[in-house]
C-alpha cells in the first residue's frame, strides 16, 4: 500500500504529504529544491572559478593528497553514474532523471574544480566546500524520503553511498596545504592557507593562543600580515 500512495503522490510538487501516516516532502518536491536548484548554481559558479584558477600560478609541489582527493572525486562520479542508471530503469518520479543528470555533471564539474584546484590555489576551495556542506545536509533529507518510501532499495543504497563520499570528500577538501606549498608560499600566515570554515571559526588562532598560555607573547610570534593568493 505505501508503495501505490508513494506512486501516486511523488509526482505532486508538494511541499508535503502524509503516505499512509509519515508526514514528509515530495520527492518531486525533494529533487526540485534540494536538487536540481542548488546543482544548477553551483554549475553556474565553475566555470568563473575555473576561469580565476587559470590565471594564477602553480603553487603545490607533488604530494599524495592531490591523488586522494582525484580518487574520492571519481569515486563520487561512479556512484552519480549508477544512480542514473537506476533512476532510468526505476523512473516513476518526473524529476527524477533531470536531477540525477544534473548531479552527474555536478560530479563531473567537482572532479575538474578539485584537480585544477588543488595546484593553482593556496587554501581549499571556498566554492566546493560550501556546495559539499550544503549538498550533505540537502541530500540526507533525500535519502530518508528514499528509505521511507520504500523505493527500490539499490536507489536508496547507492544515494545514499554518494552522501558518504561527499562527506569523505568534505574532511580532504577542507584540509589545509600549508604542508606542501611551495616554497615562497610557506611563508604566507595561516589566515592566507586556511579554508572558509577554519577562517568563520578563527580555528587558524589557536596555535597562537596555545603559545599565549605558554609565555609571554612577543612580535616574533605574531603572524605576518595577510596576503591574498
Amino acid at each position: 500500500m505505501a508503495e501505490a500512495c508513494a506512486a501516486r503522490t511523488d509526482n505532486v510538487f508538494g511541499p508535503a504529504v502524509s503516505c499512509p501516516t509519515t508526514f514528509d516532502f515530495t520527492l518531486l518536491f525533494e529533487q526540485s529544491i534540494l536538487s536540481i536548484g542548488p546543482s544548477t548554481l553551483f554549475l553556474l559558479l565553475v566555470p568563473l572559478q575555473l576561469l580565476r584558477l587559470y590565471r594564477t600560478s602553480i603553487k603545490t609541489v607533488p604530494n599524495i593528497a592531490y591523488w586522494i582527493k582525484l580518487t574520492v572525486a571519481i569515486a563520487l562520479l561512479g556512484l552519480q553514474v549508477t544512480l542514473l542508471i537506476l533512476w532510468a530503469h526505476h523512473d516513476t518520479i518526473q524529476t527524477a532523471i533531470p536531477a540525477a543528470a544534473l548531479s552527474l555533471t555536478t560530479a563531473l564539474a567537482i572532479v575538474i574544480l578539485s584537480a585544477f584546484g588543488h595546484n593553482r590555489s593556496g587554501r581549499p576551495s571556498s566554492l566546493l566546500s560550501i556546495y559539499l556542506l550544503a549538498s550533505i545536509f540537502l541530500d540526507a533529507v533525500q535519502a530518508r524520503t528514499l528509505f521511507i518510501r520504500r523505493r527500490p532499495s539499490s536507489i536508496a543504497a547507492t544515494f545514499t553511498a554518494g552522501l558518504v563520499v561527499k562527506v569523505l570528500l568534505l574532511a580532504v577538501e577542507s584540509r589545509s596545504k600549508r604542508g606542501y606549498l611551495r616554497k615562497p608560499y610557506r611563508r604566507y600566515p595561516p589566515e592566507s592557507t586556511s579554508g572558509i570554515f577554519n577562517r568563520t571559526v578563527l580555528w587558524w588562532f589557536n596555535s597562537l593562543f596555545i603559545g599565549g598560555c605558554r609565555k609571554i607573547l612577543s612580535l616574533e610570534d605574531l603572524f605576518s600580515p595577510d596576503d591574498t593568493f
